[in-house]
C-alpha cells in the first residue's frame, strides 16, 4: 500500500543545450580531423572529440531519458513500519532500484548547493563514516537535494534524492 509517491522533479533544459554543445563540438572536430589529414597530434583532437561524445551519451541517457519515482508504502497493515522505495523508469522499463526501511534511516538532511559550507560538510561525513553513496537526483542541477543517511543489512548509506516537501516531512518523522 503506497501512502506517498512522488515523481523526482527535473529541469532538462540547461543539460539539453550542455548535451548538444558537447554533441555538435564532438562532431565539428571529428570532421576537421577529418578533413586535415596532415594535421600533426590529431589523435589527441579525435580522443577529446570522443570524450565529449561518451560525456553527452551519458548526460542523456542519465539525466534526461530516466526518471525516478519516490513513494513511501507499507507491506501490510499489521507491520507499522513502512519503506521508502526508489523507482527507477527509463522508457517502457521499471525497476525498484533501492529499498530501506524507514525505521533504519538515522538522519535526513536537507543540503543547499549554494551554501557550500553545509555540502561540503555532508561530502565529508560521508567519505569519514565510509558510507555507500547512491544517487537517485532527477536533476543535476537541483538548487538542493535531501541525503538520507541510513543502515541497511550492516552497510552504511548515504542517498540523495530531489527535494519535495512533503518527502522530507515523511523521512524525518
Amino acid at each position: 500500500m503506497k501512502l506517498y509517491e512522488v515523481t523526482a522533479p527535473k529541469n532538462i533544459k540547461k543539460l539539453r543545450s550542455v548535451s548538444a554543445v558537447l554533441l555538435f563540438g564532438a562532431a565539428a572536430i571529428m570532421a576537421v580531423t577529418m578533413v586535415l589529414q596532415s594535421m600533426p597530434y590529431r589523435w589527441i583532437f579525435q580522443l577529446a572529440a570522443l570524450c565529449m561524445l561518451g560525456v553527452a551519451i551519458f548526460f542523456v541517457s542519465r539525466y534526461i531519458m530516466k526518471n525516478f519515482v519516490y513513494a513511501i508504502v507499507k507491506d501490510s497493515r499489521e507491520s507499522e513500519d513502512a519503506d521508502l522505495t526508489v523507482t527507477e523508469i527509463q522508457g517502457r522499463h521499471t525497476i525498484t532500484v533501492c529499498r530501506i526501511s524507514l525505521s533504519g534511516i538515522e538522519e535526513t538532511v536537507t543540503v543547499d548547493r549554494a551554501n557550500k559550507e553545509q555540502a561540503e560538510a555532508v561530502t565529508k561525513r560521508i567519505k569519514a563514516e565510509k558510507r555507500k553513496v547512491y544517487d537517485y537526483c532527477g536533476d543535476m542541477f537541483g538548487d538542493r537535494y535531501i541525503c538520507v543517511f541510513s543502515q541497511e543489512y550492516g552497510e552504511a548509506l548515504a542517498i540523495k534524492l530531489s527535494y519535495d516537501e512533503e518527502l522530507l516531512r515523511l523521512l524525518t518523522k
